[in-house]
């Protein structure tokens, strides 16, 4: 067995900007090794675009966003949400298909339960503002960081675009109260049919079953359990598993065993894939693992 592919910070997957989205500390990430041109864009919006590839980058910043009390906090969800929104559809008419969200504190525990249900929250509260309705929307993936500041990236595309949901999987946006007094409203995925071939955006994928996390304490396990979520997302793609290309790997402890063991375990099912692993505080505090990822497979491909 070949040994699994690391990630170049300049990856990409049929020309989606991967490269700009790592795990951003209290700013974005450095936009000026990407392709494409800078945009003016609304106050406290950073936005790049290709006009070639037909993409449009989003990203802005609530400084500090730690600090905040819990109401305050649910306040700044709504807020990044609202105006990166409205900042992509004064630059563009195409539709959001990818979100990035990293959640300082995601786990400190706050009058909803924790910061990631307060933070499901306020970005409820702006998408009704918005009208964005489950209908339409984008995938998406919830994880910590080291920094103080609330950092969310947004991702157009110049197609048509189908979200995606898994029998495995009861759809986030109909989670019960007990993860919270708002859902966490995204699809598992999103199936783009772009030019030079199908895209698959996988959201943050864990292991889960129904709504419910399961094989707690046990990494190997979970792995597993993802690895079967991920599999019946390339399924409901119709795309084989080979076209899956990218997987970022988040992994709740800083352990080389459990990255070896997350490397290996997914090249043999997905061994066109690059690996990208790094470490994050998770949503929910029982998962050890989250992967998200994006297939590529070109139109003279058949599945």
């Amino acid at each position: 067995m070949s040994a699994p592919r690391s990630a170049p910070l300049d990856a990409t997957v049929g020309g989606l900007p991967l490269h700009a989205l790592g795990i951003p500390g209290d700013l974005p990430p450095p936009f000026c090794t990407l392709r494409g041109e800078r945009l003016d864009a609304a106050p406290d919006v950073i936005m790049r675009r290709d006009s070639r590839e037909g993409w449009h980058l989003a990203s802005t910043v609530i400084h500090d966003a730690a600090a905040l009390e819990d109401d305050a906090f649910v306040d700044a969800a709504a807020l990044a949400n609202v105006r990166l929104t409205q900042a992509i559809r004064c630059a563009t008419s195409d539709p959001l298909v990818r979100v990035w969200n990293f959640i300082p504190g995601i786990g400190a525990p706050s009058l909803h339960g924790d910061r990631y249900m307060s933070f499901n929250a306020g970005r409820a509260r702006a998408f009704e503002q918005l009208a964005i309705t489950p209908a339409v929307l984008p995938a998406a993936s919830g994880v910590g960081h080291a920094g103080t500041s609330l950092v969310v990236h947004g991702l157009t595309l110049r197609c048509r675009c189908d979200p995606l949901e898994s029998p495995r999987q009861v759809p986030a946006w109909r989670y019960s109260a007990q993860y919270g007094p708002r859902p966490p409203l995204f699809s598992r995925g999103c199936r783009v049919h772009a030019r030079e071939g199908v895209h698959l955006l996988i959201s943050g994928t864990a292991s889960v079953v129904g709504e419910s996390s399961t094989h707690l304490d046990d990494l190997r396990a979970q792995l597993e359990e993802t690895c079967a979520n991920l599999e019946q997302l390339c399924r409901a793609a119709a795309m084989h598993t080979r076209a899956l290309r990218f997987l970022r790997v988040h992994l709740r402890r800083d352990d080389e065993s459990w990255r070896i063991a997350a490397e290996q375990r997914l090249h043999r099912t997905f061994p066109e894939a690059v690996i990208q692993t790094v470490v994050a505080p998770l949503c929910r505090p029982e998962l050890l693992i989250e992967i998200e990822g994006t297939s590529w497979q070109p139109t003279t491909t058949h599945s």
